[in-house]
């Protein structure tokens, strides 16, 4: 008696198996190419906010870090940095949280290419330790916008000098921003 094997599409189950394994590992590859790297992460806190402590905690533990990252129109109180605010006892976390939403492809939800290739493009540089870089990325956004991402050496120290208040003082209570806009008021007519 003769066993064959029987195959589906040409292929036994055994060798289905082991496409299948291949292709969900370079699924998960490409889910972490879709982020800054640790590296990067640790970069910006040590290089813009003069923090050395370990911005890569917020990738290793369970924290909202995957979640809470799009910083709409680059609002200063968008949904990324109000939580991070709730993280400002946790410095590595609060930090980790502040650079993602200071990074302009989450400023907008696009579809995953030009994220991915954004922040690939920014990884590579800090990576390789380049001082003059830049990333030049057009993508079109799920609204149907086409936005145009673009950051240099330059223009990456300018973002995040130009978000270090906001990263550094938390998101204030519509009655203490209040109150700072009457002191404020204040002040300006008290000196003229």
């Amino acid at each position: 008696m003769v066993h064959t094997m029987k195959t589906y599409c040409g292929m036994t189950l055994k060798q289905i198996y082991l496409l299948a394994l291949i292709i969900g590992l370079a699924l998960f590859g490409i889910r972490d190419a879709q982020a800054w790297s640790c590296e990067t992460h640790q970069y910006i806190c040590e290089n813009y906010y003069n923090y050395t402590g370990d911005c890569c905690k917020a990738d290793r533990e369970h924290t909202p870090a995957p979640y809470y990252h799009h910083c709409t129109n680059n609002a200063p109180n968008c949904e990324a940095r109000l939580k991070a605010s709730e993280y400002v006892n946790d410095e590595d976390i609060y930090f980790h949280l502040q650079a993602d939403a200071s990074c302009e492809a989450h400023w907008y939800s696009f579809n995953d290419s030009t994220h991915s290739k954004f922040e690939t493009c920014v990884n590579n540089h800090i990576k390789n330790g380049d001082t003059t870089w830049k990333c030049d990325i057009t993508g079109t956004d799920k609204s149907g916008v086409e936005r145009w991402l673009y950051t240099d050496d330059y223009d990456f120290a300018r973002i995040f000098n130009y978000h270090a208040p906001i990263v550094m003082n938390p998101p204030k209570s519509l009655i203490e921003t209040i109150i700072e806009f009457i002191r404020n008021l204040f002040k300006l007519i008290t000196s003229h």
